[in-house]
């Protein structure tokens, strides 16, 4: 395969993998008046599983990223695919609401942290040129996997019950993850033509984090997600 090739596949499965991961995330609010209804628990309940999913969702981006950087993206990808179906079958299993809100709460949420971001680094590494365009689709690929998942969770539901439904997508996240994460390869032959001759310097976490950029992008991207995110 060509390295144009091979780039083009590493976007294609990216997009896959972060729309799998995020049609899975949102899809609590698909679950949510079902879940309700069939266990007795409060919406204000189900509600706070929700930003728990949120919390170890931030928290597991910073350990997937360190964990990227030494033991490679494909690694926690694989990992990640593993406890998103996980998170998901246990959940459809829970009983109580603390056993609910280990699972989705705890593994799927940390589970899709370790999607977005090492895989969009892993894109912009590869993308030299069209870089803006490829990470413009990896993000596109959050949207159209919640476009697909939550009505297919609304028919599973209607269908058959919400148990049965979050199976589904537990047992669909394994199928579709996993084997995506084979193509992710971290190859040089993958950079595109462009790079600059030389090394290029290295900056550390706490040089890049006194820089005003840093902060600049941190409080965007906050600013962001909690007004998008947050009446979700």
């Amino acid at each position: 395969m060509s390295p144009v090739a091979s780039r083009w596949t590493l976007l294609v499965a990216t997009m896959a993998i972060v729309g799998s991961g995020s049609g899975a995330l949102f899809s609590l609010g698909v679950f949510l008046e079902p879940i309700e209804k069939a266990t007795g628990w409060s919406r204000t309940d189900v509600s706070a599983v929700a930003l728990l999913t949120w919390i170890t969702y931030g928290i597991g981006s910073f350990v997937w990223g360190l964990l990227s950087g030494r033991s490679g993206v494909r690694v926690v990808v694989v990992a990640g695919g593993l406890l998103l179906g996980l998170g998901l079958v246990l959940g459809s299993q829970a009983t109580t609401l603390w056993q609910f809100g280990a699972a989705f709460g705890g593994l799927v949420g940390l589970a899709v942290g370790a999607f977005y971001a090492p895989l969009t680094t892993t894109v912009s590494n590869a993308f030299k040129t069209n870089r803006g365009l490829a990470v413009g689709f990896v993000a596109a690929g959050s949207g159209l996997g919640t476009f697909a998942i939550a009505p297919l969770t609304r028919w599973l539901i209607s269908e058959f019950d919400w148990r049965l439904a979050m199976l589904v997508l537990g047992d669909l996240a394994w199928l579709t993850i996993i084997p995506l994460a084979l193509l992710i390869r971290e190859d040089r032959s993958l950079v595109s033509p462009g790079r600059r001759s030389g090394r290029e310097p290295d900056l550390a976490l706490l040089d890049v984090a006194r820089t005003p950029q840093f902060w600049l992008i941190t409080v965007t991207h906050f600013t962001c997600c909690l007004a998008h995110s947050g009446p979700i």
